[in-house]
């Protein structure tokens, strides 16, 4: 998920999503391999510098979708849920103390019938849809994650936790 996260912003060669992990890039070829095969990533360019041939890769989309009906996935909740914490951790890490660029948080809980669930997923990815709408070659890079998932009874209490980050707040 990380190799995914990193290939959606820029074609990056082996060496170079190893260096951002932090790992050796030994230990990514297998992943990178397992990516290209399932066609998560492709080849993009080739550069040979002389002494060896770099292989930019780049992700094949923006946006993924985990099917329920997938017979490769077991638990394709849990992946989804794990790739947008993933995604979300990276980014809490990477983004720069004193950013001026805007970052809105909301978290909300409550108790819903389950009969209306299918209308805030459909709200979610309305939502969605209207964000990659908005895409254009000379903006700046946004990110938005939205999940609605359910939380064990024992554990809800009826939270509300908002942050909000703008220019200028």
């Amino acid at each position: 998920m990380e190799i995914l996260a990193f290939l959606q912003t820029a074609p990056a060669t082996i060496s170079i999503v190893a260096k951002k992990l932090g790992v050796h890039p030994a230990n990514l070829t297998r992943h990178f391999r397992i990516l290209a095969a399932a066609g998560l990533i492709e080849l993009t360019k080739t550069r040979d510098t002389g002494r060896n041939v770099e292989r930019y890769y780049c992700a094949t989309a923006r946006h993924y979708v985990i099917r329920r009906d997938s017979e490769n996935v077991r638990d394709p909740a849990k992946k989804a849920l794990l790739f947008a914490a993933s995604d979300l951790e990276r980014a809490g890490t990477t983004i720069a103390d004193g950013n001026s660029d805007s970052v809105s948080v909301t978290v909300e809980t409550a108790r819903i019938e389950r009969a209306r669930l299918a209308e805030f997923i459909d709200g979610i990815n309305r939502l969605a849809a209207s964000f990659r709408a908005a895409d254009m070659d000379e903006g700046t890079p946004f990110r938005l994650s939205a999940c609605v998932y359910p939380v064990e009874s024992q554990t809800y209490v009826n939270e509300r936790v908002i942050i909000k980050k703008e220019n200028n707040e």
